[in-house]
Order: structure tokens, then C-alpha cells, then sequence
């Protein structure tokens, strides 16, 4: 466990308009449980208190936030700042560059994307055995990050097969190497992510 100070928002903070720090909404002051949940109805707020939460935080702590949408930029209607997509139409995978590793940091960082998902597990080898020894336990698969033809292109092996991880394979499986590698990696203090229960089977 690292340090997190005491994080607050009011109501300005989470729904906009006048209001200032005296008008508390929120305040998290004991971080000794490893992980807290909001719950309630779709339109209650959850969203945008996480999203407050995660402006505060970030002043403070390193936060790393996954957005409900955070496949957006893995699936075939993704690009990096760039298009990416093959001549087929699909996405063959992420080139390694400074200038794709920037993108999709921007990403991240603006949008709570997973692009930067791909690097993390390219990168660090611990992040990378952690999630795929996971997954194997849990599912019976394993999953290659190395490189193909010069890009980032995970592939699964199951049993006999062989298949690339964001061209063949459903939303599921491509959620839980997104979290894992969220939970795994080592660059934050305070993870915040949103709807983490999205297209996962129970």
C-alpha cells in the first residue's frame, strides 16, 4: 500500500455549477480498504464523482483511471492519433514508436482509455507474466504480447489455436487483460475505473 492523502470534491466539483469547498459532497479520508465501490442507479452520479475524484487525486497521487468505454481504441474502430487500420479493414495491432506510445498515453490520460494497455505489457515482463499466468489459471488460455511484423499484436493460444487477441476474440477476454494489467502494473497509487464489472461473466 502507498500513501493517499485525504481526497475531497463538492458538489460543484461533481455536478458543476456554483458552489464552493465548504459544500462537501464526497470526502475519502481512510484508505486502509484496498478497494471501495460506489453503487447505484444508472444516472445517480457514480461517473462523475469517480471523474471528480480523479481530478482531485491526480493533484495529489499518481492515478491511473479506466473509463467505462476503455476498449474504444482496441477494436476495429480504433486508431492512435493515426489510423492504424490494415488494408483489410481490421486493426492489426499497435506499431511500437515514441510517437504511438504518446498518442496513446494522451489517451489514457485524457479519455481513460486502454491503449496503453499494449505498451504496459510489452513493456514490463513482471506486469506481462502476472496477467498472462491469471488468465491461464482462470480460463485455460495463454496470450503472446511479443511483437508480429513489427507491431503489438497479442495472439491466444487455446488448445490447438492460435488467434489474435483483438481481432478474434470477444469483449470479455480483452476486458480482463485490460484490468489485470491495471491491477499489475506499478506506475499508480490510486486506481479509479469505471463499470469494472463490464462484460466479464461472474
Amino acid at each position: 500500500p502507498r500513501a493517499i492523502p485525504r481526497i475531497s470534491c463538492s458538489t460543484a466539483d461533481v455536478f458543476g455549477g456554483p458552489g464552493g469547498a465548504a459544500d462537501l459532497y464526497i470526502e475519502i479520508t481512510d484508505w486502509s480498504t484496498a478497494v471501495q465501490v460506489f453503487v447505484g442507479r444508472n444516472g445517480s452520479g457514480k461517473t462523475r464523482t469517480a471523474l471528480a475524484l480523479l481530478r482531485e487525486a491526480r493533484r495529489q497521487v499518481d492515478t491511473y483511471y479506466l473509463a467505462s468505454d476503455r476498449l474504444f481504441g482496441l477494436t476495429t474502430a480504433g486508431h492512435h492519433g493515426g489510423n492504424l487500420m490494415g488494408p483489410s479493414g481490421e486493426f492489426p495491432g499497435v506499431t511500437p514508436s515514441p510517437e504511438a506510445r504518446q498518442a496513446a498515453k494522451g489517451l489514457s490520460d485524457n479519455y481513460g482509455l486502454a491503449a496503453g494497455a499494449l505498451f504496459s505489457l510489452y513493456d514490463s515482463p513482471l506486469t506481462r507474466i502476472r496477467v498472462t499466468a491469471a488468465i491461464q489459471e482462470a480460463l485455460g488460455r495463454t496470450i503472446d504480447f511479443s511483437s508480429r511484423n513489427g507491431l503489438i499484436d497479442p495472439m491466444v493460444n487455446f488448445e490447438s489455436l492460435t488467434y489474435p487477441l483483438l481481432r478474434s476474440e470477444g469483449h470479455g477476454l480483452r476486458e480482463l487483460v485490460v484490468l489485470l494489467d491495471a491491477i499489475y502494473r506499478p506506475d499508480w497509487s490510486l486506481l479509479i475505473v469505471d463499470e469494472p464489472e463490464l462484460n466479464l461473466h461472474p
